[in-house]
């Protein structure tokens, strides 16, 4: 069978036939997406990436003066261009394209002579499996929460911006560390407001097919005929590429000012991933097989092939920082609802006090040579109210 069939596939199967409500709504309100775009500059930090350069692709469509693009990855930022001007060969939009880190103070120095009438942001540390030392989690805070420092830099005193930070479904009730410094994130994201500016951020459920994602792992491994591992008991939200793009278009463009934004989960629930996977290889005309252990899967894989059976290893959710299921929003967060009943909002806390005082601390012992991860976690735990962490001394990197 052809990748693109597969592709195909995996992408219906996680998202109820890829219906793309999102998109649709952008396509449906072209008019009027043109003139709030017309003629405008604006930045995008972590374009190069699964979202960031959906979302990029989907907006040169319109005719904006231009574009400016921030990535570390130099060869994902040049195949991205490169799209673009296939996909659009006679857009007149202006790009510059800076491989660099947000957070250097040369390209801060850079940005803010320009002001920008939007600001997305991309970048993120987004495995929960990267939070398994230090040094790693102090890269994660550096790039999921003290880029607002950057921001703040970079955004004009006397122009409007309207900046879109983008979060995840892990930062209500967050069980991990990348959950809480996206929730950090949200709350930090305040000081970006003034009379001219507006805020807003958007929590995003697993997107289908990204970087690194599970789908796109099982996508490989059924390419090149191999086992790969399936996690039971596991429940998560799943969106397409395109729609994700499509809803921080619509936020940035149409939503309210100081506001989370996230799907409206009436409208579509969590999916257990042990279920997909058995539709896929379903729909690919293969039974499964689990086994406990990768060894005998990888030993009797060829054989069960041939009988169209599809061996698979059977993951129990025992690691640190794994949730069983997602929400978008907590019980203590009032819900509003927009744009059709299509998503959902809460209000961005206040950046109080008492929060800028334990986030003080915090970055205090982050710059100690010595810091261990227990006392990481006990002013994480103060920072973040409603980061419940149980650490379980086994990793996702230890697992297959």
């Amino acid at each position: 069978m052809k990748a693109s069939k597969i592709k195909k596939i995996i992408l219906e199967t996680h998202t109820n036939n890829n219906k793309e409500v999102f998109y649709n709504y952008v396509e449906n309100n072209i008019k009027f997406i043109n003139r709030k775009l017309y003629n405008k500059k604006i930045l995008i930090i972590g374009a190069a990436g699964s979202i960031g350069s959906a979302f990029t692709k989907l907006i040169t469509k319109y005719n904006l003066k231009e574009i400016c693009i921030v990535d570390t990855n130099e060869n994902k930022t040049t195949d991205l261009i490169r799209n673009i001007r296939f996909l659009y060969p006679e857009t007149k939009t202006k790009f510059i394209t800076y491989c660099c880190n947000i957070n250097d103070n040369k390209i801060i120095n850079v940005l803010k002579k320009t002001c920008f009438d939007y600001i997305y942001n991309f970048a993120a540390l987004k495995h929960v499996r990267t939070e398994s030392n230090i040094s790693n989690i102090k890269q994660m805070i550096e790039t999921n929460v003290l880029i607002i420092n950057s921001l703040k830099k970079i955004i004009s005193k006397n122009k409007s911006s309207n900046i879109l930070m983008m979060s995840t479904d892990k930062a209500a009730n967050p069980e991990n560390i990348m959950g809480a410094t996206k929730r950090w994130m949200e709350i930090k994201s305040r000081i970006l407001l003034n009379n001219l500016n507006n805020i807003k951020c958007v929590r995003f459920g697993n997107i289908v097919l990204s970087d690194g994602s599970y789908s796109s792992y099982i996508f490989k491994q059924i390419i090149n005929e191999q086992t790969f591992p399936v996690p039971f008991g596991i429940k998560r939200f799943f969106y397409s590429k395109v729609d994700a793009a499509s809803i921080c278009l619509i936020v940035s463009l149409f939503g309210k000012n100081k506001k989370i934004y996230f799907p409206n989960s009436k409208n579509k629930k969590t999916l257990e991933i042990k279920n997909i996977v058995e539709i896929i290889l379903k729909k690919l005309k293969f039974k499964i097989k689990y086994t406990i252990d990768v060894k005998k899967s990888k030993v009797i894989f060829k054989k069960n092939l041939k009988n169209k059976i599809w061996t698979c290893v059977k993951s129990i959710p025992d690691t640190t920082g794994e949730k069983s299921e997602e929400i978008f929003y907590t019980k203590k967060e009032i819900i509003s609802y927009d744009f059709n009943n299509l998503l959902a909002y809460s209000e961005i806390p206040e950046y109080s006090g008492n929060f800028q005082l334990n986030e003080k601390n915090l970055l205090k012992i982050m710059k100690s040579q010595n810091l261990t991860k227990t006392k990481f976690l006990t002013h994480l735990t103060r920072l973040i109210k409603t980061f419940s962490y149980v650490e379980k001394n086994k990793s996702l990197n230890n697992k297959f």
